[in-house]
């Protein structure tokens, strides 16, 4: 019998098909995901979930997070960056790199990864892909939001959503919107069910939704802290896709401006907790369609 890591569970339908893999849990404090992988363990577990082809895992992606109620299991630790070939082949023995060594060769076995996030600052629920293609755009149709973001891995390296594809599956993250709402679980489990069915692994209505035209936005520029400081201008960096047009002032270093580059918006502005000299306290994007 193959011997899975902590926290991960895995069947096998009765006939070949896609593997998924669903997380929930990369960040500890992200409940809404955790909550869906735990409900979708229980349902197959009572066999009120049965799948009809294909492998189905499921993970709690960082476990120790998730009992400290954190996004890391020490202050800075982030799991979604280190999906890389550097932190994976390098020497690093923090609890996060272990994980994802752990985690690396289920995510590059997985078919299609469903990688459920929430944000640390408000927002309306989006899709994040690292990839623009055909067959994202096409399985991303099972989530209910009205935006979708595209993250190239230049910009945000190390995630699962890039790892997955570069390994010839189809990665899709959804954040659900604030970490501390839970209304959204149970149409999280909708759009679960609706893709499983779909893909084959599970009986069920496997009719594609319809294309609603969601707005598309490209990661183009990272808002980096350094030495000098930064604070946000009034009124902005309280949620994620915050517009703005060229010259709005986003904040200051020191006694330098800085100003917005285009007409975009502000996403993933973080938390004062998560700001560290060399990394990034938001994110520019434009929207593509």
């Amino acid at each position: 019998m193959k011997v899975l890591p902590e926290s991960v569970w895995q069947w096998h339908g009765p006939i070949d098909g896609p593997g998924v893999l669903v997380f929930g849990g990369i960040h500890g404090n992200e409940v809404t995901g955790v909550r869906l992988v735990e409900e979708l363990r229980r349902d197959v577990d009572a066999g009120t979930l049965s799948l009809a082809a294909g492998t189905l895992t499921l993970a709690i992606g960082n476990p120790l997070a998730v009992e400290r109620n954190a996004r890391g299991s020490e202050p800075y630790a982030d799991l979604n960056r280190l999906f890389s070939p550097s932190a994976l082949d390098g020497a690093g023995t923090s609890y996060e790199t272990v994980r994802a060594r752990e985690l690396a060769p289920l995510i590059a076995a997985a078919d299609v990864l469903i990688d459920l996030h929430a944000t640390n600052k408000p927002s309306d629920p989006f899709l994040a892909c690292v990839n623009d293609t055909p067959r994202h755009r096409e399985l991303c149709r099972f989530f209910t939001c009205e935006k979708m973001l595209f993250i190239p891995d230049s910009i945000i390296p190390g995630t699962t959503d890039a790892y997955v594809d570069a390994h010839g599956g189809i990665g899709i993250c959804f954040e659900s919107g604030w970490v501390g709402d839970f209304s959204r679980v149970g149409e999280m489990r909708t759009a679960v069910d609706g893709m499983l069915a779909y893909l084959g692994l599970v009986p069920g209505n496997a009719t594609l939704p319809p294309d609603d035209g969601r707005a598309a936005y490209m990661v183009t520029e990272t808002v980096v802290l350094d030495d000098r400081g930064f604070a946000f201008a009034t009124g902005r960096g309280t949620r994620s896709f915050e517009p703005f047009v060229p010259g709005d002032l986003i904040g200051t270093r020191g006694t330098d401006q800085v100003l917005a580059p285009y007409d975009g918006v502000l996403v993933f502005p973080k938390v004062p907790e998560l700001w560290k000299v060399g990394s990034p306290v938001g994110f520019f994007a434009k929207r593509i369609s």
